[in-house]
């Protein structure tokens, strides 16, 4: 833990040495021992302080010399920069019982002294002197410290005869301090010195002159005394000598003459021994041959075959040339067991290559390596026929029992290949349901046993599973065989030379790239033939039928054509990743990528297919089930289609348009796909509300809905009890509202959400969203008007009727003390109206009371001034009548009906006296109605 300055506390790793008695100099090395000398506080040993009698040397190292504490005990530094230390090891610190010549004595060796250096009783020796090799004074001491040398040059020597010997080093520590001029002077010398070295023998005879002077002196010297004591005056002694010599010549032939004979005998023997030898490893040839086939021992046939050949090439004996042949029959045999072990294709790469290369040596005719390559192209593609000839079967079968497979039954019947998931991770309020599941890539794990259990009843999902399987596990070992092959891997040594690589690459019928191309050519195709049949158009029909004549998708009792195509993708995807490492060029597995990309093409076509054919047919409004949303009612319809949108947009973001490792992506076809998807989506929004406009079509608006009940007089209990139990009871037209609701819904809510997803997938949305939300509006409009249409008219009716019941006349004086009927009842259905409204659809409740009080309004104010003439009391009544309407359904007035009523008023032209005696009427109608118009919340506003 670092102290308050911010150093870091010692820590003392070692010491040397590990015990001894006071006094003894002690090297301490660990870390953070002090930033400088004047960073010590303290150096305890033993539990004396030993800062007196210690040096500072560098972070890593102190010494000091040990105090009077004895005993075993710890080595702790103290900095001020970092507090006090730990340490890891302990010092034994002793005072002998007897010190004598013999007592051990521990001694500090300083680092910079060699062991020869040093005597037996610790006393340094004079160091022997430095011949240096340049010629120049050796520093005393290098100035650059020897740990950050031995950093930097830990296995080398500076010392000359080392053979470890480093210049860079030498230099560092003896000429440390020197001159580049010295330098140069030393490497003249150096040169000098090297250059008298390798003198030849006229320099030796010059150096030692003097030495054959002195030889030839002393020759002389003999031979002159021997003339003084007349020792030659019989001759030269040389012959005396040279017959001694012969005598002793004879003498030592005759004593050794027996022994040099049984030497010739034994030399003979042991040539003859080796003779025999050499034709027995003949002779055992074959059978050893035989019996290392059977151990497997192949390396030492190869060996003993090409010491034969070089022992008995060229023999001329019949015994030698007839056991040759019966060799080479044998070798023969080890080929065609070679050639066997290679054909099992099964086999991993190392021993492939152990084979081709036993091949190579024991002199195969033609090109092992290449022709294991083209015999693994036929086994793989022998396996992809057998798999493909196998699941094909088992398609047909499955077809002509008419077994029904087990699928997955969801609500949403489409597309159900993972649990949707959240766009992302903070949600708008509006989205709590329908999308907080968008965008998962983790599925449930049940969900993934059911699918994986599906998957294996499937034929064609089991083949596509199979041929990738048998691709992304043989392709890598021939793709490394053949690239060891081109590399000349397996050429011998007579055939090193680029003259014969390329000649051998020649002539071969085709490259070995076309020969992978080939192979990936086929399985590619092959899978188009079970998934994507009309890609193969262009072939005759041999080469179909080559391929397989698979049944139609459409045809087979399986979950979806889209599921299928997403396993599919998601296969290739996973053989793909596993072909990367091999850096196979693109031009070589391209068939592969357009594979990929054909079956994503085909994946979001079906997918959006069945999300319109789903859109199109699915039962949205069989049960009329309402679900509170805020401030409206909706069937589950837009919940339904938003979750149909959301799995294809799922399926384009994980299996269509998502490049992963491995794949190659096309920008041309990638916006071709991402265009059309978005053409599919934009159709689905189309293709809904063309059912809600047909749906809006069937309902039987004409109809009487007396019988339905009242929705006034129903109590709120009750319409939410009809909401839960199905609301089979609701009314046509509040069925009409409810899907009014629920087209509002999809054009706020839904399509913004799908617009954003879009976004979110770099989909270019320009007018995506304004061409569908029109589409929507107009939907809008004409629920309205059809509702307004049935709602309003028969008020309208009613009122005209009311007006002049029991032969009323505007011009015929009576007293007026209310509001007349018709108001009061066009008021009621008023009333009847907003709660039907606001019992499904709350939401849309303003939008449907203005336009139906704008039209009243109008119709009222078309009849008021239809009046040919009033009576001051016919005046007050039509200036009550429309003063009571217009404060009672204020809040709901628009500009238009507002100025239709005003038009009325100044037609009827009452005045101030009447103007006062109707507000006082209609305030006391207020008084005793203010319950029945309570939803109106009635407006407080000027007298009219």
């Amino acid at each position: 833990m670092a102290n308050r300055s911010g150093g870091l506390p010692p820590k003392v790793t070692g010491i040397s040495p590990k015990d001894g008695v006071p006094g003894t100099l002690l090297t301490i090395r660990g870390e953070n021992l002090g930033l400088n000398a004047q960073d010590l506080s303290s150096v305890m040993v033993c539990g004396f302080d030993c800062i007196f009698n210690a040096t500072y040397m560098s972070p890593s190292k102190i010494v000091c010399k040990t105090g009077f504490g004895l005993g075993n005990g710890e080595v702790i530094v103290t900095t001020k920069s970092g507090g006090e230390g730990t340490c890891t090891v302990t010092f034994l610190a002793y005072v002998p019982d007897r010190i004598d010549t013999m007592t051990p004595f521990p001694m500090w060796i300083p680092e910079d002294t060699s062991d020869d250096e040093v005597a037996n009783t610790g006393v340094k020796r004079k160091p022997i002197a430095f011949d240096d090799p340049l010629g120049l004074r050796v520093a005393a001491e290098s100035e650059i410290p020897k740990d950050e040398i031995l950093a930097y040059y830990q296995n080398c020597d500076s010392e000359i005869t080392s053979e470890n010997f480093h210049p860079i080093r030498f230099l560092l520590e003896k000429h440390c301090n020197a001159t580049f001029d010295d330098l140069k002077t030393g490497l003249q010398h150096l040169k000098e010195k090297v250059r008298s070295l390798s003198s030849g023998p006229q320099t030796f005879l010059k150096r030692n002159i003097t030495n054959f002077l002195a030889a030839y002196e002393t020759l002389t010297n003999v031979y002159r005394e021997a003339a003084k004591n007349d020792t030659w005056n019989h001759g030269l002694p040389t012959g005396k000598l040279e017959k001694s010599v012969t005598e002793s010549s004879n003498l030592g032939s005759s004593l050794f003459d027996e022994t040099l004979r049984r030497k010739d005998k034994a030399d003979s023997i042991r040539n003859a021994l080796g003779v025999l030898q050499r034709f027995r490893f003949l002779f055992n040839l074959p059978s050893n041959i035989e019996r290392n086939v059977k151990n497997g021992e192949f390396e030492l046939i190869i060996n003993d075959y090409d010491r034969v050949r070089s022992l008995f090439a060229n023999t001329e004996v019949q015994v030698f040339k007839k056991v040759l042949n019966e060799v080479e029959l044998q070798i023969d045999r080890v080929r065609s067991v070679l050639k066997q072990k290679l054909n099992k294709h099964i086999a991993p790469l190392e021993e492939q290559k152990r084979i081709i290369r036993y091949l190579v040596e024991l002199d195969t005719i033609g090109d092992p390596a290449w022709e294991c390559i083209v015999n693994k192209q036929k086994w793989l593609i022998d396996l992809f026929m057998c798999c493909r000839e196998d699941y094909l079967r088992k398609d047909k079968e499955l077809i002509d029992s008419d077994i029904e497979l087990p699928i997955q039954t969801r609500k949403i019947s489409i597309l159900n290949t993972m649990q949707p998931a959240d766009v992302t991770k903070q949600q708008h309020p509006d989205k709590s349901l329908h999308s907080e599941n968008w965008n998962s890539s983790n599925s449930g794990t049940d969900v993934n046993t059911k699918s994986s259990t599906e998957n294996d009843k499937i034929p064609r999902l089991q083949f596509i599973d199979e041929m990738c399987d048998l691709l992304a596990e043989n392709l890598p070992l021939l793709w490394k065989l053949g690239q060891l092959h081109m590399d000349g891997a397996f050429s011998t040594a007579q055939s090193q030379d680029q003259s014969y690589l390329k000649s051998d690459l020649t002539r071969h019928e085709k490259p070995f790239s076309v020969v992978v191309e080939e192979l990936i050519r086929l399985f590619a195709n092959l899978v188009k033939a079970c998934f994507l049949p009309a890609t193969l158009a262009d072939m005759n029909s041999s080469q179909r039928s080559y391929l397989g004549i698979w049944p139609s998708l459409k045809n087979q009792n399986i979950s979806s054509e889209a599921k299928i195509l997403q396993h599919c993708i998601t296969v290739i995807r996973s053989c793909l990743f596993r072909l990367t490492p091999l850096d196979i060029p693109s031009t070589v597995t391209g068939c592969l990528q357009d594979l990929c990309n054909d079956i994503k093409y085909r994946c979001a076509v079906t997918a959006c297919e069945a999300a319109l054919e789903d859109i199109n047919t699915r039962g949205y409004y069989d049960s009329w089930i309402l679900k509170n949303e805020g401030d409206k009612y909706l069937t589950d319809a837009p919940h339904k289609f938003e979750a149909t949108v959301n799995n294809v947009l799922m399926i384009l973001k994980e299996h269509v348009l998502k490049i992963e490792a491995g794949e190659v992506e096309n920008h041309a076809v990638y916006q071709n796909m991402q265009k059309d998807s978005l053409t599919q989506i934009c159709k689905m929004f189309l293709v809904y509300n063309d059912r809600l406009n047909k749906i809006v079509s069937s309902l039987q608006l004409n109809k009487d809905d007396s019988a339905e009940g009242d929705p006034i007089t129903k109590k709120t209990s009750a319409i939410e009890q009809e909401l839960a139990e199905g609301g089979r009871s609701f009314s046509q037209f509040q069925r009409l509202l409810v899907i009014s609701s629920d087209c509002c819904y999809v054009k706020d809510h839904v399509l913004t959400r799908i617009i954003n997803i879009l976004h979110s997938q770099n989909f270019s949305t320009a007018n995506v969203h304004s061409g569908i939300r029109k589409e929507f509006d107009n939907l809008e409009k004409k629920i309205f008007k059809l509702y307004i249409k049935h709602r309003g008219s028969p008020i309208l009716a009613e009122m005209q009727d009311n007006m002049f019941i029991g032969n009323f006349n505007w011009d015929i004086p009576r007293p007026v003390r209310d509001i007349s009927n018709y108001i009061k009842q066009a008021l009621l259905r008023l009333v009847e109206v907003h709660a039907e409204i606001t019992s499904v659809s709350p939401g849309i409740a303003e939008k449907l009371m203005t336009k139906l009080t704008e039209h009243i309004a109008k119709q009222m104010s078309r009849l008021i001034r239809g009046v040919n003439a009033f009576s001051t009391e016919g005046r007050l009544q039509a200036h009550c009548d429309l003063n009571a309407f217009t404060k009672v359904a204020y809040g709901y007035f628009n500009d238009r009906a507002l100025t239709e009523i005003s038009a009325a008023i100044k037609y009827v032209n009452a005045a101030q006296s009447i103007s006062s005696e109707s507000e006082s009427i209609v305030a006391k109608f207020l008084k005793f109605s203010e319950f029945q118009f309570y939803c109106f919340q009635i407006q407080q506003i000027s007298s009219l």
